[in-house]
C-alpha cells in the first residue's frame, strides 16, 4: 500500500511539471524574463519548471550546475523544436538549448554558446528598469 501511495505522489508531482510547462508555453513563447533570485519571481519559476519537466536533459545538468542566468528567452523554431536561450551578462555569454526533435522531452541540447549581442545587451537594460516581459523581434538571432 505504502509503495502504491509513494508512486502516486510521484506520477501527479510530474504530471504538474508538465501541465505548468504546457499551461506557461504560450505566455512566454518569443518573451525574454529576467531570472532573480525571488522565487515568486515569474522567470526563476519557469527556469525551475523547465528544469524539471526537462529532467535528464543537458539542460537539467547545466542549470543544476550553474548559477542562474540574469534572463531568458523561450521560443520554437519553425521545425517545431522547443529553445531555451540563458543569458549570462557578466560571463558576456548566451547558451542555447534545443530539443532535438519535437516532443523529444529528455533531448534539450546544448546546440551554441556565444557573446551578447548589442540588441541583447539592450534588451537586458530594459528589463531591468522595467521589470516585465520583452517581446522578441523576429529578425533576431
Amino acid at each position: 500500500m505504502r509503495t502504491l501511495f509513494l508512486l502516486f505522489i510521484m506520477i501527479i508531482v510530474n504530471a504538474c511539471s508538465g501541465w505548468q510547462h504546457g499551461i506557461n508555453s504560450r505566455m512566454v513563447n518569443n518573451y525574454y524574463y529576467l531570472v532573480t533570485w525571488d522565487k515568486k519571481d515569474f522567470g526563476t519559476k519557469r527556469l525551475d519548471v523547465q528544469k524539471r519537466f526537462h529532467s535528464n536533459s543537458e539542460f537539467a545538468c547545466f542549470v543544476n550546475n550553474n548559477p542562474k542566468p540574469d534572463f531568458m528567452l523561450e521560443y520554437t523554431e519553425t521545425d517545431k523544436c522547443e529553445v531555451i536561450q540563458l543569458y549570462y551578462v557578466a560571463k558576456d555569454s548566451v547558451f542555447i538549448f534545443k530539443q532535438c526533435k519535437p516532443n523529444q522531452l529528455q533531448c534539450v541540447n546544448l546546440s551554441e554558446s556565444r557573446p551578447l549581442t548589442k540588441v541583447e545587451l539592450n534588451t537586458w537594460e530594459t528589463l531591468q528598469k522595467r521589470t516585465v516581459k520583452i517581446k522578441r523581434s523576429l529578425n533576431e538571432p
